[in-house]
């Protein structure tokens, strides 16, 4: 025997045992999450170089960017701010939503209420 398994039975092997059944799930997010950063890029119109020229770091980083499964939000609102956008959170409710991030009427920072004491 080779030691090959068909497609077919490693994927019933998979579908059978939850945890790399979930293993796998978590993999597609990633693999859709990277491709997102990619495609919005191209769709954009935009290379790996002129991002990384807008952001002032190398094109290999911007390529590990979009590649990076799990990316901060600050790292994405940066790369979206260097193909001229800005990120947008929301946080939905059945009964309504509340922008946690990028709220488009956001008032300037000499508007934005302080307590007493905060730091400037």
């Amino acid at each position: 025997m080779s030691g090959r398994k068909s497609f077919a039975n490693l994927k019933r092997e998979i579908e059978a045992n939850p945890e790399r059944r979930a293993r796998l799930d978590r993999e597609r997010h990633y693999v859709h999450a990277i491709l997102g950063l990619t495609a919005m890029r191209e769709a954009r119109g935009a290379t790996q170089q002129q991002i990384a020229d807008a952001w002032d770091v190398s094109q290999a980083n911007v390529s590990q960017i979009e590649r990076t499964p799990d990316i901060y939000l600050s790292t994405l609102g940066k790369y979206v701010a260097a193909l001229g956008g800005q990120i947008q959170i929301r946080a939905v409710f059945p009964d309504g939503m509340i922008t946690l991030v990028g709220e488009e009427d956001e008032p300037t920072a000499a508007e934005r209420p302080t307590s007493a004491g905060a730091a400037r």
